[in-house]
């Protein structure tokens, strides 16, 4: 797997914050994440991200697996209690982690984009799309916990 990335592929504990708009709304909304990843078992990574959502009482929780593990590829789980389990597709290079999610059946679809940065930290960005074309954009910072 890659030594360049340490988030999503290695053991570790990562912090974020950014913003977060939904097209329903012309509000942004400042949001923090921590991301707990798992130590790789049987070809599989594990990783929980929690959500908090400034001026939102609860936060979500999403359950993340990696499979099929390349230099270049893997696939992806989502799972929370929103969408319920959707599977995805993965892609990294030298500077660039992401995933996508398509699942027509359950009308939802979004992808997921980080972008890592000489300091090690990355830039998110992300856009899904769930229900009647309901959007939700989120552009952040996620830095390891050292």
């Amino acid at each position: 797997m890659s030594e360049i990335h340490a988030f999503i592929l290695k053991p570790g504990l990562w912090r974020g914050e950014g913003e977060i708009s939904f097209s329903m709304a012309d509000d942004r909304f400042k949001y923090q994440t921590k991301w707990h990843i798992h130590s790789q078992e049987e070809e599989r990574i594990y990783a929980i991200q929690e959500v908090k959502i400034e001026g939102f009482n609860e936060s979500n929780k999403n359950q993340f697996v990696l499979t099929s593990l390349t230099p270049s590829s893997f696939g992806i789980e989502l799972k929370n209690n929103i969408v319920g389990t959707v599977p995805g597709k993965g892609v990294l290079d030298a500077q660039v982690l992401a995933w996508e999610f398509h699942a027509p059946e359950m009308d939802f679809e979004g992808y997921e984009v980080y972008e890592l940065h000489p300091d090690k930290s990355y830039s998110v960005r992300a856009n899904y799309v769930s229900g009647e074309g309901l959007r939700t954009f989120i552009e952040g910072e996620l830095l390891p916990v050292k």
